[in-house]
């Protein structure tokens, strides 16, 4: 230990102030951890690999801060990636944990004058928790080991939420327990499960038809040859059982002209607030689908969005509701998927989150590509992360790469400065087109459930931007509702996809719709409407 701060305090010698801040949290980890903790942070790279414009082009503070604040973060952090490179164990994440404690702890007690400590410990947490997220996603890391649940409990704490799916068993398990049998019920008749039910029943049927064929046959050839059939039958059996593809699936793609052919037939249900509303039954081959919500935004601009979800999402929302009298509530329902089954299991939005300012959830989800920004004036646009060109305004006019760290940084700075209100979810459609196929393992899964849509749409002849919801009620695969809820837009209504996003309908599948007088409407609702307080996040529309 004595030979480390020896090496630090001799070698650092740009300037009093770098090495005054590097003791203090050589400081820090000596009287709160381990010889095994600094070892994780070897200072004698930080010398040999000095590197003064590593990070000069995305640290934010370079316009506001001195140089020597700079010099600090950037050879702390050329050291921390250098020492942390593929490098993600339970034991590893947890120990660079701590090392990121002994930054923050030195950077609250003085924020101001400490605030450099703050950046570079926000840039390690962004590194535990996409490494963490990313290690459980590939099951290589058990969410429910101790010291798992442990670090998610501590991030968490610093609002960088780590989404752990949960499969059938445990969500069976959990909504048993907690006596949300309606749950259990609406997922046990789903057809998804209806499908595997009716594969079961089948081979039962054959099994019972085979045993029955081997006893007569038994009667008439040698148990040999019998042995041989029984076999070349299984063989056989399993070959055809694996090539094929059984599903229960009413939607077919003429992949020579990309046509839907079974197209979602549209029965005009009602308008409200001067045709600035309109709600129309859908169906699809004579069977129903759902319900489409048409918001007409560019009429007169009354149609405004509105987020919420930081504190307690539905108790805000209801003051809010109090509060705006002169407001219309048009549509409320959950937005972004949630950690949790409900709020009270300390359950947070999934993916980048803010409100109105207040920072959310600090994680990026590699695996959503697709960003809500929710202006003060009510207007909503969206972006895709994946093309890296996140237009950011003033003051810090910037085009933004969400997957760099250094610039997810700044993004979240300006959103605080600037009170604005994001969320993530999946990107399904993109300027016309199928943002995924059905090989797209994070998208398109197999289950076969009630959905929800939100699509950002323009007229081709005026340019006019609408808001369109589908409220699927008739259990699909995430792929086949996209893929017609985009040809239903383009084609039957001749309009412009700018963007088509996944909204959540599990555990919190809430939705309300209400007419120009505050009436609810019995005919559009969400499945788990009893569970509104519970919800992490819920989305507005409504008419100003």
């Amino acid at each position: 230990m004595k030979r480390i701060l020896m090496v630090l305090i001799l070698t650092l010698f740009l300037t009093p102030t770098i090495t005054a801040n590097i003791v203090k949290v050589e400081q820090y980890l000596q009287n709160n951890t381990n010889d095994k903790t600094l070892n994780k942070f070897p200072y004698k790279q930080y010398v040999k690999n000095f590197n003064f414009k590593m990070f000069k082009d995305d640290l934010m503070l370079l316009k506001t801060k001195n140089i020597t604040d700079f010099i600090f973060i950037e050879n702390t952090l050329t050291l921390y990636f250098k020492s942390v490179e593929k490098k993600s164990s339970i034991d590893f994440l947890t120990e660079n944990y701590k090392i990121s404690e002994a930054f923050y702890n030195i950077y609250k007690s003085d924020s101001i004058r400490y605030f450099s400590f703050g950046i570079v410990q926000n840039v390690i947490l962004s590194d535990i928790s996409s490494k963490l997220q990313n290690e459980i996603n590939k099951k290589t890391i058990n969410p429910n080991n101790e010291d798992v649940d442990k670090l998610i409990n501590n991030l968490s704490i610093q609002h960088y939420s780590i989404h752990v799916k949960k499969n059938i068993f445990e969500k069976t398990w959990y909504h048993f327990r907690h006596g949300n049998f309606n749950y259990i019920l609406r997922k046990a008749f789903s057809a998804y499960l209806k499908e595997t039910l009716l594969i079961i029943l089948l081979v039962l049927i054959l099994i019972t038809i085979l045993n029955f064929t081997f006893y007569f046959i038994k009667k008439r050839i040698n148990m040999n040859a019998l042995k041989i059939f029984k076999k070349v039958f299984v063989l056989v059996f399993i070959y055809f059982f694996l090539s094929s593809n059984i599903s229960i699936d009413n939607t077919f793609t003429d992949t020579s002209n990309n046509k839907v052919l079974n197209i979602l037939d549209e029965t005009f249900i009602d308008s409200f607030h001067h045709g600035e509303v309109n709600i129309y039954k859908l169906k699809q081959n004579y069977e129903d689908y759902g319900q489409v919500v048409w918001l007409n935004r560019s009429l007169t601009k009354r149609i405004k969005v509105k987020y919420f979800a930081s504190g307690d999402a539905y108790t805000k929302y209801l003051d809010w509701k109090k509060s705006a009298t002169t407001n219309k509530i048009i549509l409320v329902c959950s937005g972004a998927y949630s950690t949790a089954f409900k709020k009270s299991d300390n359950s947070t939005p999934v993916g980048l989150t803010v409100d109105n300012g207040v920072i959310v959830n600090r994680s990026l989800q590699l695996q959503m590509d697709g960003l809500a920004i929710i202006y003060a004036t009510g207007g909503i646009a969206v972006s895709n992360i994946e093309e890296k060109n996140l237009n950011v305004g003033s003051p810090l006019n910037k085009t933004i790469d969400l997957n760099n760290i250094f610039h997810r940084i700044e993004f979240l700075d300006w959103c605080v400065n600037e009170d604005a209100t994001i969320f993530q979810t999946h990107l399904l459609g993109w300027k016309n087109y199928l943002n995924f196929n059905k090989t797209d393992a994070d998208k398109a899964n197999n289950r076969i459930v009630s959905r929800r849509l939100f699509a950002l749409v323009k007229d081709k002849i005026s340019g006019n931007v609408q808001y369109v919801i589908f409220n699927i009620t008739k259990d699909v695969k995430l792929w086949d509702a996209s893929n017609e809820a985009l040809s239903y837009i383009k084609n039957q209504r001749n309009m412009e996809v700018i963007a088509l996003l996944n909204l959540d309908t599990g555990a919190l599948d809430c939705l309300s719709t209400f007419d120009e007088n505050g009436y609810e409407l019995g005919y559009i609702k969400g499945n788990e409407n009893k569970n509104f307080s519970e919800t992490t996040n819920l989305i507005v529309f409504y008419r100003e």
